[in-house]
């Protein structure tokens, strides 16, 4: 049987907080908006790359 869509998101919750990873909404300039998403990537990947060392 399929996880339903609350399932999932439940399980993406716990481990975001396992993680200690925190999802926040912000208002960007429509044109800022990739620039924004790729340097949020890259600051998520930094951390996750220096807390699995």
């Amino acid at each position: 049987m399929s996880k339903t869509a609350a399932e999932r998101k439940k399980e993406q919750r716990e481990r975001d907080k396992a993680l200690n990873i925190k999802q926040i909404n912000i208002r960007v300039h429509v044109d800022d908006e990739e620039a924004v998403k790729r340097h949020a990537q890259a600051l998520l990947e930094k951390r996750l790359k220096n807390t699995h060392n």
